[in-house]
């Protein structure tokens, strides 16, 4: 029983907003450096989607099993370009909050994508509405234009590497 109140303790805490870790960016990029990071707490969907990325001509694909595994993954990255593939429902740290934090961050201001391109790809279970739950997260209308979003099961999980290329490209007004 005792083990089980620790479990509980432990999910509650990665759960807390105020422990999860702050956007920060590179002091320096690799300029024309584009880095896939896959975080989704099944490793075939993170298999599937590192090997889609990795298909499509993207040599720089790194694994997360969880939103904290991937905040620290983008901090740590120093390429120009970084696509995020989220799941929404993760433990330690769930995809929205992911976002939220790189919102918080200042990640989607046009003067901080000028320098470092963050694109997300976030994919939500079936049986949920993806855009209703990005709406849910405050300041999402300045993130939207670099956010593409799916349901899982994927229909055709080799397209998700279009999408990245997709996503790689998009370009906002005044960010270019």
């Amino acid at each position: 029983m005792r083990a089980t109140a620790e479990v509980l303790k432990i999910h509650k805490q990665e759960y807390d907003p105020a422990s999860f870790p702050e956007y920060v960016r590179p002091d320096a990029l690799r300029e024309g450096a584009v880095h896939v990071i896959v975080a989704d707490d099944e490793n075939d969907i993170r298999n599937l989607v590192c090997f889609s990325a990795t298909v499509n001509g993207f040599s720089e694909v790194t694994q997360a099993a969880n939103g904290l595994e991937a905040m620290g993954t983008i901090n740590a990255s120093d390429a120009q370009t970084v696509i995020v593939s989220l799941d929404n429902v993760m433990p330690g740290m769930k995809g929205t909050h992911v976002i939220e934090q790189l919102i918080k961050g200042g990640a989607f201001d046009t003067e901080a994508q000028k320098t470092r391109r963050l694109r997300v790809f976030f994919a939500s279970s079936q049986g949920t509405d993806a855009i209703e739950t990005l709406r849910e997260i405050p300041g999402i209308e300045q993130a939207m234009p670099f956010i593409a979003v799916a349901t899982k099961p994927y229909e055709d999980a080799f397209a998700i590497g279009d999408i990245f290329k997709e996503l790689q490209s998009r370009e906002v007004a005044g960010a270019a």
